[in-house]
């Protein structure tokens, strides 16, 4: 991943006046057109485009994703103080303008945040890439067993599952594309939450899938294919979004750099391992599960496969 975040400066439409610099990455995903605020958290702010696009504007205090524009934190305050839940604005490829605050936020030197795990190789027979797993492994139980135990919702996400796994575990090692599509669809919007637990075991089976397939045809359309596969309109906006990005194989910078970290067998799998854990209440340990699972069925895998 190469990022170096030019100056980027919001100013009052008409007046010139700067509200102060800012620092910004924007994802490879980020589109453009007409939007309205759909919501404002205290570090995001999510605008919603046409055909249910998402782009959410970030404290530049949090990670990369793919539909997402990061503003350094000295200037987070001021543009999340400006708008609220219905403000129109209109993206384009050098300013995002919010033209009821009379507040325009330039991007044009914006650079593109991008991390492609295509291009990362994934050797089994490298005893790193082994060890990585295992530790990534062994540090989500920990994780998991601090959770607290009496939640109805996670309950009801366990309980499905135990009859989607087993059955997904299948599909991915005969790589049967249409069968794991339909158990992951099993998993869509279930949960609780903008991005409810299904939908992030999803995305990071999908990140699992992608690592490694850059010059393996074959691997890369069993991805294609079962991304294609999903029904997304089950879900919350937000959480769709984040599908879509995955979908496309691009994936948040937490689990991106953890999946790498692992593909690698690098020695910061452990501080990888925090970060990507670290994301929502449950949505990164979902994501980490989803990633896991995948990736340890592409190590049972000992034959080359064929697409169904």
């Amino acid at each position: 991943m190469e990022l170096n975040e030019p100056i980027m400066t919001m100013a009052h439409a008409g007046t010139g006046k700067p509200l102060g610099p800012s620092a910004l990455s924007r994802g490879v995903l980020v589109g453009r057109g007409p939007g309205i605020v759909h919501s404002v958290f205290a570090q995001a702010v999510n605008i919603g485009f046409a055909e249910n696009r998402v782009v959410v504007l970030l404290d530049g205090r949090r990670p990369n994703v793919p539909h997402g524009i990061r503003i350094a934190p000295h200037a987070w305050a001021q543009l999340h103080d400006s708008v609220q839940a219905g403000d129109e604005c209109t993206l384009c490829d050098h300013e995002l303008c919010f033209p009821g605050r009379a507040l325009r936020v330039a991007l044009g030197g914006a650079c593109v945040w991008r991390l492609d795990l295509a291009v990362h190789s994934l050797d089994w027979s490298d005893a790193r890439v082994l060890m990585a797993h295992a530790a990534a492994q062994a540090g989500l139980r920990r994780y998991t067993d601090s959770l607290p135990r009496h939640d109805l919702m996670r309950a009801r996400f366990s309980r499905r599952m135990t009859t989607v796994l087993p059955a997904l575990e299948l599909a991915l090692s005969t790589s049967h594309a249409e069968q794991a599509g339909m158990q992951l669809n099993a998993l869509i919007g279930l949960g609780c939450g903008l991005t409810p637990s299904g939908d992030d075991f999803i995305i990071g089976c999908l990140a699992g899938l992608a690592v490694g397939t850059r010059g393996d045809t074959v691997r890369a359309a069993f991805a294609r294919r079962l991304a294609g596969s999903l029904e997304r309109a089950g879900t919350t906006l937000i959480s769709r979004q984040h599908l879509s990005d995955a979908c496309h194989l691009q994936f948040a910078q937490p689990l991106a750099e953890l999946t790498v970290a692992i593909a690698g067998g690098g020695c910061d799998v452990g501080q990888r391992l925090n970060a990507a854990l670290g994301v929502g209440a449950y949505s990164g340990a979902d994501g980490v599960a989803g990633l896991l699972f995948a990736l340890q069925a592409r190590r049972d895998q000992a034959a080359p496969i064929a697409v169904h």
